[in-house]
């Protein structure tokens, strides 16, 4: 499976059309009755899933068993992807490259349609640091509680609102310690993230050592976020052509000195923006979990007895 990947406009994010046929990704969800579901590498439980009832929250429950499909990126390689470049141009850069590694990759999660990776911009919520590590939620087991505002972002911080799939190595670990040099000479690779719907909150995908150099030196880590959208490159090229027509007017109207035709390119140019990155992202698919939920149950009951039948 190789998706056409297609620079979206700005050159700030990308678009990957992921051919139809392809088969169902190493990495994904299979869902069952009772609101319970796993996410699955290769067959293989990395995450168990079941939510409340009354949808307050969800439980989660991680194995210990889940391996990142893209490839550590060499400190070379991030000092070149950096060179000479911006925020944007470097995180595209990079978004190339996760799409490369996620195309090629087994146990990736790309299914068929049209993904969008894009830079996470959004400014942290309070301080940026080692404390952090202490807000997200903890190892192995954890309640997402969803009605005290998990999952709303910038109220509550939304670098402590990150699941992460594997426990997170300590600040001084080797690996830590490289990455906190990377930082310092500001050319870390970004963190990648995946949008999932059932959790209400990104997953890290690839980059937990990288995300904790980051907070260790006390800067919020770069992020791309991977998200399965509704938009498809023949729309988006007409939603472009068609603005660049009408931005070229109101070129031509702001060097003829109209009244207000400057402010209206700003205000175009910021509905186009959003027109863009909101309102695009689909719910993450799943697919039937084989054996439903007793074979949930018995694998549940494998990697950790009685969490699958804890009160709430």
């Amino acid at each position: 499976m190789r998706p056409h990947v297609t620079p979206l406009p700005g050159e700030s994010r990308l678009l990957l059309d992921v051919a139809r046929g392809s088969s169902p990704p190493g990495l994904r969800i299979e869902a069952t009755s009772g609101g319970r579901w796993w996410l699955v590498q290769n067959g293989t439980p990395v995450l168990f899933a079941r939510i409340e009832p009354h949808r307050y929250g969800i439980r989660v429950l991680r194995t210990g068993a889940y391996a990142s499909p893209v490839p550590p990126p060499r400190a070379a390689t991030a000092r070149a992807l950096a060179d000479g470049v911006g925020f944007w141009r470097r995180h595209l850069r990079w978004a190339a490259r996760f799409a490369r590694s996620l195309a090629e990759s087994p146990t990736g999660f790309l299914h068929e349609g049209q993904w969008r990776l894009r830079p996470v911009v959004r400014r942290p919520v309070g301080p940026v640091g080692p404390e952090v590590l202490d807000r997200l939620p903890p190892t192995p087991a954890a309640f997402l509680d969803w009605c005290d505002g998990f999952g709303d972002g910038p109220q509550r911080g939304f670098l402590a609102e990150l699941l992460p799939l594997r426990e997170l190595s300590p600040p001084d670990a080797a690996r830590v310690r490289s990455y906190r040099r990377q930082v310092r000479e500001g050319v870390l690779p970004p963190v990648l993230l995946w949008q999932l719907t059932g959790t209400d909150c990104p997953v890290i995908v690839d980059g937990h050592d990288r995300f904790v150099a980051a907070l260790a030196e006390g800067e919020p880590p770069p992020m791309l976020l991977a998200e399965h959208v509704d938009a498809s490159p023949a729309l988006l090229a007409e939603d472009v052509a068609a603005f660049t027509v009408h931005a070229t007017r109101v070129y031509r109207q702001i060097e003829a000195g109209s009244p207000g035709a400057e402010q209206a390119l700003a205000d175009m140019t910021k509905a186009f923006a959003a027109d863009l990155t909101d309102g695009e992202a689909r719910r993450t698919r799943a697919w039937p979990l084989p054996g439903g939920s007793a074979a949930w149950r018995e694998q549940a009951e494998r990697h950790a007895p009685g969490w699958a039948d804890e009160p709430w």
